[in-house]
């Protein structure tokens, strides 16, 4: 017997059905059933069946048990002696070689940004010496040219540009070496007079002239030279035949395959930033990922076969639009815009300078000895900024990235997170290795050898410092270390800052996971075992009132939290019968609505019966309601301190796609209490520009709880890149100013932007002479920060997989006048504030408080405004 029946055309009607008989021997169970994964076969059993017991056990070979069944009890046991995964290493012995700062000569001037706001390095902490993933680069001694290339239309795409100039130059500087990006910027190694030229391309005739600039000299080192290095050395890594997707460049020969039964290819590749920094010109060096889909766009397609008509045409749109495509026949990317359902492989265009016409299925054959199988497939297009359009067979396009289903396999992330997280010493090797094999291009070396460029292989050594473990202040004035991870315990503490829980409701299904036991003992059991937590951290808790809901569906826990949530109700404890996503934002949405506080758990934690996580229960829902479960000696009565994230995700709010702007501020003394508040701006827009009004709010709130105002507001803004600190200095500081002069005119600015998103790598030598992460409270602000501003990186985290990233601070005002050591203290403290995480994180707790409010309104769709906003309620 078949199978499958035929399929239908691509947005046609379905097909017929197969027969039943599939004889899968990995398939999912059936009701009531258990299966087991095939002897020797796939890396894991069968999922259990609905109902079932226990799922499949791996096969003799395979790595893991299947996933235990829909009410099912536990996951299978796992295959007989599975291998362990090695991944490739071709940088084994490559060999790290490193200069120290004070080796270096340092440029005669390094100019900065005009909106950065200077200082000098600090001096607190202990003194160690951190090597960098930075590289010194070699510039001309002699000078260079900077020319405008000027079109008398805009009306023309990036190509044509570059062949017009590449024409005029061999006509009127054969011998002369330049770059050009392609639009207006031109560097020349030697200095020639203007020209002009009327240029004929089809009917348009383009009127260009190439008019010079300025001088450039490796003396003063300003924007410019940086500029002309970049397009040089990217000029030279043509040389090296890579696929660059999107900034980055990758070795499409050494991809290797990750996972299990959902596979991927990761391809390595080379990520590089040029730095002017206080030694130079600096190469800020790290290795690259991507990964790429095995299954092509049409492979794709008719996975969807079981859809028919506009249903396959939209879920086929949300599997490919607005992604990069890798195209294997070439070696290049593609982005795509839209998917063409009336056209076909079989369409002709007109192709080269013949204009002859082809078509699709002719073209590849002809040039890339690939021959289409699927001539009804539909085509991509793919349209860019110029108006210039491509098109594209799906047959021949491999996405990049991970599905959303992808990003939830564990099994999957743990394997990227294998392959990929590199721990220093590996790290630093592959990008020694990848330095070599560019400069043993001949045709790379030449290249910046025209121009009198080159890049080091030795990486630089600053010197860093280590900042002293913080004290964490506890209930009852008691007081205990950070341990070197940057961790602490709560167990036998009891709380800074302790509240009462009383008037609470309880809300559960009406059956545990586990069938055959009765829910409300499951219950009772947590509840007590919440008591004895409490009563460890001096938290009274009061009996709450149980409301069981008719069934797991969403309605019925809307239903019962209308019903529950009244008469003076101010908190809920909702136990959710699984991860559902929707259940849980229909939870938070009506605990806003109701201006009720809330903590949700799923069965699988309540029934553990597990001390550690009731505490953190306990912890969370102490913290929401106000209470404080530690804090540290901050010594500022006078400060507000706020913390700005934007989250995009395009969800609809007040029924438009939007991005959700997430704002937190300290109410001052012990920065253990928060105001909080939503703004909603464009989809997709990073910079605030109705800033305003949540600062005005955030101050008067802050007068509400401390009778004044703060005579500080101390802001870091989280989530931009390095290339909109600019924006952010001419819209966001200027609108806090204004909120300021209109509420406070007392109050004074300090402005940090918290950059995130950046390759800076630190590490230092271990005792077993390899590299290994730096401890949390490493700070370097000498040799590769901009050398006219006060900036700095951090590490104030533990990175127990892979190499640590530090977080980079970049202070663009700063009227309190705070030095450097106590910016740099304040933000170490802080690190040490999210009471989410018993320990130190990457970015201060109200940066990363807001991003999990905008997160939360972003994927929940609660409402702007809220009774809430006084509390941490989003934790």
């Amino acid at each position: 017997m078949s199978d499958r029946g035929g399929r239908g055309g691509y947005g046609g009607g379905r097909g017929g059905r197969g027969g039943a008989n599939t004889g899968a021997s990995q398939s999912r169970g059936g009701y009531n059933t258990e299966r087991q994964g095939g002897y020797g076969g796939g890396d894991r059993g069968g999922r259990g069946g609905y109902g079932g017991d226990r799922g499949g056990r791996g096969g003799y070979g395979g790595d893991r048990g299947g996933r235990g069944g829909y009410g099912g009890d536990r996951g299978g046991r796992g295959g007989f002696g599975g291998p362990q995964v090695e991944y490739p290493k071709p940088y084994a012995n490559a060999k790290i070689e490193v200069i120290k700062a004070k080796d270096l000569k340092q440029p005669s001037v390094v100019e900065g940004d005009e909106f950065v706001f200077k200082g000098k390095p600090g001096q607190g902490g202990q003194k160690i010496n951190v090597l960098t993933n930075y590289y010194p680069t070699k510039l001309p001694t002699g000078p260079i040219y900077q020319y405008a290339v000027i079109f008398d239309t805009k009306d023309v795409n990036k190509r044509l540009c570059n062949d017009v100039v590449a024409e005029m130059f061999k006509e009127k500087q054969p011998d002369n070496q330049y770059v050009y990006d392609g639009q207006e910027l031109l560097f020349s190694r030697k200095k020639f007079e203007d020209f002009a030229k009327i240029v004929e391309r089809g009917n348009h005739s383009y009127d260009v002239s190439i008019k010079f600039v300025k001088t450039l000299s490796s003396d003063k080192i300003d924007s410019a030279v940086l500029q002309a290095f970049n397009l040089v050395y990217r000029s030279a890594l043509r040389h090296l035949k890579l696929t660059q997707i999107n900034r980055n460049y990758f070795d499409m020969d050494l991809k290797f395959t990750v996972g299990g039964r959902d596979q991927v290819e990761v391809v390595p590749g080379q990520q590089q930033t040029i730095y002017r920094t206080q030694l130079g010109l600096l190469s800020n060096r790290d290795v690259a990922w991507k990964t790429l889909r095995i299954e092509n766009c049409l492979q794709i397609l008719k996975g969807l076969d079981h859809y028919s008509g506009k249903e396959l045409q939209r879920r086929f749109e949300d599997e490919v639009l607005h992604r990069i495509m890798y195209l294997p026949h070439n070696k290049r990317t593609a982005f795509i815009t839209a998917v063409k359902w009336d056209m076909s492989p079989k369409d002709k265009f007109a192709q080269g300078v013949s204009n002859k016409m082809i078509s699709y299925v002719d073209y590849y054959k002809s040039t890339y000895k690939f021959e289409i199988k699927d001539l009804s497939q539909p085509m991509f297009e793919s349209k860019r900024k110029s108006g210039k359009v491509d098109y594209f067979v799906p047959e021949m396009c491999n996405p990049t990235g991970l599905t959303e289903s992808m990003r939830n396999n564990r099994n999957l992330m743990k394997d990227l997170k294998t392959a990929t997280g590199l721990v220093p010493n590996d790290r630093f090797k592959s990008i020694v290795h990848t330095l070599n094999k560019q400069v043993g291009n001949k045709e790379f070396t030449e290249k910046l050898g025209a121009w009198e460029y080159g890049i080091d292989q030795r990486a630089v050594e600053v010197e860093a410092r280590k900042l002293p473990a913080e004290t964490i202040v506890h209930g009852n004035k008691q007081t205990s270390k950070v341990n070197e991870n940057a961790e602490w315990s709560l167990v036998k503490r009891s709380l800074y800052r302790s509240v009462k829980l009383d008037k609470w409701v309880l809300v559960y299904p009406p059956k545990s996971r586990l069938a055959d036991d009765d829910p409300q003992h499951e219950v009772n059991k947590f509840l007590d075992t919440l008591k004895r937590v409490a009563k460890q951290m001096e938290i009274q808790v009061v009996d709450p009132e149980f409301a069981p809901t008719d069934s797991p569906n969403t309605r019925d826990y809307e239903k019962t939290l209308r019903e529950s949530l009244t008469g003076g109700v101010k908190f809920a404890v909702v136990i959710l019968a699984d991860n559902n996503s929707d259940r849980y934002h229909a939870v938070k949405r009506v605990c806003q609505e109701k201006g009720v506080l809330s903590q949700c758990a799923y069965w699988s934690t309540i029934e553990s019966d597990n001390m550690s996580k009731t505490q953190k229960i306990a912890v969370q829902i102490v913290t929401k309601l106000g209470g404080a479960p530690w804090t540290l000696n901050y010594n500022m009565n006078t400060t507000m301190i706020v913390g700005l994230d934007v989250y995009h995700s395009g969800e609809i709010v007040n029924r438009k796609k939007s991005s959700i702007v997430g704002l937190c501020a300290s109410m001052g003394g012990d920065q253990s209490q928060y105001y909080s508040k939503v703004m909603i701006q464009a989809p997709g827009k990073e910079i605030v520009e109705a800033l305003e009004p949540g600062i005005e709010a955030a101050l008067t709130a802050y007068k509400g709880v401390r009778g004044s105002f703060p005579e500080h507001l101390l802001f870091f803004r989280d989530g931009v890149g390095e290339g909109q600190v600019p924006e952010v200095y001419q819209t966001e500081i200027q609108a806090v100013r204004k909120a300021i002069r209109r509420v406070s005119q007392s109050t004074k600015m300090s402005h940090l932007v918290v950059l995130k998103r950046i390759n800076t790598r630190l590490a230092v030598y271990g005792n077993n002479g390899e590299l290994v992460n730096c401890g949390p409270g490493t700070v370097v602000d000498t040799g590769i920060t901009n050398p006219n501003a006060l900036e700095f990186f951090m590490i104030a985290h533990h990175a127990n997989q892979g190499t640590a990233t530090p977080t980079k601070y970049q202070c663009l005002d700063n009227e309190s006048g705070f030095t450097t050591d106590q910016l740099q203290a304040i933000t170490f403290k802080l690190c040490h504030s999210y009471y989410n995480w018993y320990g130190g994180i990457r970015v201060p707790a109200p940066c990363q408080y807001a991003h999990k409010l905008a997160f939360l309104v972003g994927q929940s769709g609660l409402k702007e405004e809220t009774k809430l906003n006084g509390f941490l309620h989003y934790l």
